[in-house]
């Protein structure tokens, strides 16, 4: 016998004995009872959990595999849901001569009809934290009837359900159409493709691993990439990925691009109108904890944002610090790009009734921030333009603090600082303007009116609460101090009236008002401002000190006093009638005279007819020996007062 044939001799008999051992030796080795009671008892355990296997079975078709059919392994005793997973089958095909020394070795895993019912405890336990620290592996290979995961290299699942609870504990399902991984031995080159959706949303996975053998090891990382596909939008994450949950060594490349990212905020359960395109990139670097993400670049239809940011990821709260930088900011426009459609306006409304974004500050609950912020030009939705703006924010849980703002406002300037708190739904505010031309904010917000000048210094500390505009504005509380320098009123039905009011013998252009000053001191509470020596106000012939009451609950005001002439004689017709009255709607107060003065106006007019006018002229001369000061200057003087005691 020639030595070829000797050795197909010996392969002849080394492959009949392998053909028996696979078709009567393996099926006579396997005990299926026997390998559930030993993975119940070691589930139980290892885990603390009870693992059920409805039917386990060996097939040889043509390799080895081993077929489980309702398996469920269930959650702790806290949890709703009894089970954490369930799978109506899984099959996992097995190395051939492993087996022969009772060695199961994993070369590939198919699941079907999987579901998980992950859930997290009041004090933050999550049921699918099984085992922390365990390899992948599982357990020693030196045990008997022990699986061996190290020569996986295909797995599959399909038609599975992960349900997982969302914000505001509302159950989130992600739906699995197919998920599918091929890998070399010793997991290298990894290649991962899935198909999923979420609220009836696709989303279509691609990605690559060189190596995944250290997973889940501290401070392993592969290079790869991750391609995510929605409808119209794209994210590619390339380079050193992380392979455990700190994330360390990460060096990665990040781009987004979308037609509309519509389709990404509503995979992710945000209802939202078609957008304006989006693109951003950045560069993220880990380094002693941290996450740099240099070059962050960002477009929203005109709007372009560039800066840094850096994120630290303790164990129980992230930190995020960032620089960002705008050229040019349409806040209207920029709320339209992002799918934010114009709010409604309701007629006879100051102030507007949709609801505040108060659910997307109490979305970043858990989340803290440190932000500087600069935007050369600011268009706010009223029309008016912010130059120069800067603020800094603090971001803390649900409470975001402008910890400082300032910017060039209306030919002046401004600054402050301001707190929301989300829960609450509250504001506090702290402004001081300086110089502010009442002239340029009637010109910016599209108003013609016949105003020059008018420049003003405003203070404000108040604070309020509500879902809307309307119902802040409704519970404003604290002090308001408006004052304002010489303006022009170019109105002649206006100086005509000015000269009826304060007298014949006044010195007046009729076309006009000469404003000198006008100074208020609003003592708000509970939306309303009621108080003596509210409001006054000088022009160069009369002024007036008024009285009352503006409420921002109705959006009413009701003002009276009574117009007197800055100097000389005086005999017009508020010495007849008495008080002026300022009142109505303050989209649109009507001003007259006050009937509250009637019996005294008859009295005096019946004086006057019957001393031929002396009466008249008696009271302008002593309204003209004892002048009452200045209107503005004593409003002034009363928060002067005020603040000192």
């Amino acid at each position: 016998m020639t030595i070829s044939r000797k050795k197909a001799a010996w392969m002849s008999g080394i492959f009949g004995i392998v053909l028996f051992a696979y078709v009567v030796v393996l099926p006579a080795l396997f005990d299926g009872e026997q390998i559930r009671k030993l993975a119940s008892e070691k589930a139980q355990e290892t885990w603390s959990r009870k693992l059920t296997i409805g039917d386990l079975s060996l097939r040889m078709r043509p390799f080895p595999e081993l077929h489980a059919e309702n398996v469920s392994l269930t959650n702790p005793t806290w949890a709703k849901n009894e089970h954490l997973l369930q799978a109506a089958s899984i099959s996992a095909r097995l190395e051939l001569l492993p087996l022969l020394n009772r060695k199961v070795r994993v070369k590939s895993v198919s699941v079907d009809g999987f579901r998980a019912h992950l859930e997290i405890s009041r004090n933050g336990k999550k049921s699918w934290d099984l085992n922390p620290g365990k390899s992948m592996q599982g357990p020693s290979t030196e045990e008997a009837t022990s699986l061996d995961f190290r020569g996986l290299n295909n797995l599959r699942i399909r038609n599975a359900d992960i349900s997982y609870p969302g914000r505001q504990k509302k159950i989130s399902v992600w739906h699995i159409d197919e998920i599918s991984g091929k890998a070399d031995t010793g997991f290298r080159d990894v290649r991962i493709d899935a198909r999923l959706s979420r609220n009836k949303h696709p989303l279509h996975i691609e990605a690559k691993f060189e190596d995944l053998s250290r997973l889940g090891q501290k401070g392993a990382t592969s290079e790869g990439s991750v391609q995510l596909r929605w409808d119209s939008s794209h994210l590619k994450i390339a380079g050193k990925i992380p392979l455990e949950a700190s994330l360390q060594g990460k060096h990665l490349q990040v781009d987004f691009t979308s037609e509309s990212f519509a389709d990404v905020l509503e995979f992710a359960g945000i209802e939202s109108r078609k957008t304006a395109p989006l693109n951003a990139s950045a560069m993220l670097i880990e380094s002693q904890g941290k996450i740099n993400a240099i070059d962050l670049k960002a477009g929203l239809g005109k709007l372009t944002v560039t800066g840094d940011a850096q994120l630290k990821l303790p164990v129980s709260k992230p930190t995020i610090t960032a620089r960002l930088v705008a050229d040019h900011v349409d806040w209207p426009q920029t709320l339209l790009d992002a799918g934010r459609p114009p709010a409604p306006h309701t007629p006879g409304e100051l102030f507007p009734t949709h609801p505040l974004a108060w659910k997307s500050l109490l979305a970043l609950h858990g989340i803290q921030g440190l932000a500087d912020v600069k935007v050369a030009s600011l268009t706010l939705g009223s029309g008016i333009k912010l130059k120069n703006s800067k603020a800094k924010l603090n971001l803390k849980n649900d409470q975001l603090n402008l910890t400082a703002f300032s910017a060039d406002l209306l030919g002046g300037s401004m600054s402050g600082n301001m707190q929301l708190n989300g829960s609450r739904k509250s504001v506090r505010l702290n402004l001081d303007a300086t110089d502010v031309s009442l002239e340029q904010w009637f010109a910016e917000r599209g108003k013609a009116v016949g105003l020059s000048g008018g420049a003003m210094k405003i203070k404000a500390s108040v604070s309020a609460s509500g879902t809307s505009m309307k119902n802040l504005a409704a519970s404003l509380s604290g002090q308001v101090s408006i004052s304002m320098g010489p303006a022009v009123i170019t109105s002649y039905k206006a100086g005509a009236a000015e000269t009826l009011l304060t007298g014949m013998f006044s010195v007046s252009d009729t076309g006009r008002i000469n404003l000198q000053c006008a100074s208020a001191q609003l003592p708000f509470e509970s939306g309303r401002a009621s108080a003596k020596r509210i409001i006054g106000v000088r022009s160069d012939t009369s002024q007036l000190l008024t009285s009352g009451f503006v409420d921002l609950r109705e959006q009413t005001l009701d003002l009276r006093g009574r117009v007197r002439a800055v100097s000389g004689v005086s005999l017009g017709v508020s010495m007849l009638t008495g008080d002026v009255r300022i009142a109505g709607k303050l989209l649109g107060p009507e001003v007259g005279l006050d009937p509250a003065g009637a019996p005294e106006a008859l009295a005096r007019l019946g004086a006057a007819f019957a001393t031929g006018g002396i009466s008249i002229l008696g009271t302008t001369l002593w309204d003209a020996a004892n002048t009452r000061g200045d209107p503005c200057e004593i409003v002034l003087a009363k928060k002067k007062a005020s603040s000192s005691k």
